[in-house]
């Protein structure tokens, strides 16, 4: 299960950091920087905004640092050699990736597929059309399970980022018909039905630190 949770965090990462990097975003949803200003940081978060400072001075103190040497090709082979690996525990019918030691579907690895499928293809990448139609199936599962409030483990939470991430990345990849029911099923989701059993557990939490 390590493993497993290594590459997941590993897939996503490099998925993200192709994304933000390689991807002409002109055509997709504005894309806005999300994270809070320093000085907000700072202000809401005294001990988190202590650490911060802390690294943006030792960021300054790096004078010798020298590039990987790798490109964005090289991060995509990873992606797709991930791929690859994980295709073929594809369930035929629903798009579900199946763990192949537990025989079920494993928290977030489908929407995640789709994601760094959706990625290949649209930096140019990924020449297989066979791929990108099963990523479109496991995109269509992930959004048909987050709609239908059964996601994998309850873990809608970490559905969203990349299912909303995914559906830019297959526009032209897919019918506008598609595209369509895609926004409508994610349109309806009730994040209090969807969440119930995260935010009673966060709730639990919060009042246990209280």
């Amino acid at each position: 299960m390590k493993t497993e949770l290594v590459h997941k965090v590993i897939w996503v990462s490099l998925c993200l950091l192709i994304f933000v990097s390689k991807v002409d975003a002109g055509s997709l949803r504005d894309i806005n920087n999300i994270l809070l200003a320093e000085q907000n940081i700072r202000e809401d978060n005294p001990q988190l905004g202590q650490l911060v400072e802390t690294f943006l001075k030792n960021q300054k103190r790096v004078v010798d640092f020298q590039s990987s040497g790798l490109d964005n090709n090289e991060y995509l082979r990873l992606i797709e050699c991930q791929v690859r690996a994980f295709a073929s525990c594809q369930d035929k019918v629903t798009g579900a990736i199946i763990d192949p030691v537990y025989k079920i579907e494993w928290q977030y690895s489908t929407p995640c597929y789709a994601l760094s499928i959706g990625l290949l293809a649209q930096t140019g990448y990924l020449k297989d059309d066979a791929l990108v139609k099963s990523g479109i199936k496991a995109l269509d599962c992930s959004v048909s399970e987050m709609h239908e409030n059964r996601c994998a483990h309850h873990h809608g939470e970490f559905f969203i980022q990349p299912i909303m991430l995914a559906m830019d990345l297959y526009k032209g990849l897919v019918s506008e018909a598609q595209m369509i029911v895609w926004h409508e099923k994610m349109a309806e989701i009730d994040p209090y039905v969807l969440y119930r059993d995260n935010l009673k557990r966060k709730k639990s939490i919060i009042i246990t630190m209280l």
